[in-house]
């Protein structure tokens, strides 16, 4: 044993006596070092609407919160409508890469784009933190056009505020994603007396009993949106094409004051 170890032992100085093979060797002085390169997705060149007056047409049949028969006088929504509103929309709705069909399907439903008041989602004058958010410098004013920019960003703010809303509330569909929008509580007919000037009957087409719809139960507001966009927006020719060009995968979640400043003054790139 003793032996052994003695051998063992010379055969291992033996080894490191030896000379050790040398490992090939590479200059890389003068190796271009290749990165690698991640590009944002391209955001599509936004279509101008245009000047003057878009004529849109309603040919629906049968309405989606009933399941029944429109009245062709005072359901369908056909009608001649601002080309420079339905602009304001868009780029609301690419500011913040919101869906623009259903961004124009909200200020459809709420004002006719703007024929009935320039307070297009009727979100301007209630007290949301939306509002807070909005620089002195654009706040509403007597310029009309620049009223309509205004609650064009304010609609499209509160669709995303309100969605957001939903979904951490546990929603995944979209009509109810929509119709937190409108509220997801009870509506009843004395409900909007004050903006109606007289108890409702009738909500979104379905009778409106004095103990209410529940909105969550039955999100007929979400319901009547998917409609008109579906329906209505998507049908027509000129704005299938050009709200295709108004999504913004780039988009920043919330724009700082200064930038909205410079967006509603037409200095920054890709102004409202």
């Amino acid at each position: 044993m003793a032996k052994l170890k003695k051998e063992t032992v010379e055969m291992m100085k033996k080894v490191a006596r030896m000379e050790k093979p040398k490992l090939p060797t590479v200059d890389v002085s003068s190796a271009e070092v290749v990165t690698p390169k991640y590009e944002l997705p391209k955001e599509p060149v936004a279509i101008p609407m245009g000047k003057g007056e878009l004529p849109l047409e309603d040919n629906r049949k049968i309405r989606a919160t009933t399941q029944k028969e429109m009245n062709p006088k005072t359901d369908l929504v056909s009608g001649k409508y601002s080309r420079r509103v339905i602009q304001h929309v868009l780029d609301a709705a690419k500011r913040y890469n919101y869906d623009p069909y259903t961004a124009l399907s909200v200020a459809l439903q709420e004002t006719k784009f703007g024929n009935e008041d320039d307070n297009l989602g009727h979100t301007t004058y209630n007290p949301t933190s939306i509002k807070s958010l909005l620089p002195k410098e654009i706040k509403p004013g007597k310029d009309k056009d620049t009223n309509y920019k205004y609650a064009a960003d304010q609609l499209v703010r509160a669709l995303l505020e309100k969605k957001n809303y939903a979904e951490s509330l546990g929603y995944k569909d979209e009509e109810h994603l929509i119709q937190a929008y409108n509220g997801l509580g009870n509506i009843y007919p004395k409900t909007e007396k004050d903006y109606h000037g007289y108890e409702m009957s009738k909500i979104y087409g379905v009778d409106l009993p004095k103990s209410g719809i529940n909105m969550d139960k039955n999100p007929l507001y979400g319901k009547q949106i998917i409609d008109l966009r579906e329906n209505v927006i998507k049908k027509n020719p000129e704005i299938a094409k050009i709200a295709e060009t108004y999504y913004n995968p780039n988009a920043p979640k919330q724009h700082t004051k200064k930038e909205l400043v410079e967006i509603f003054k037409g200095k920054k790139r890709g102004k409202a």
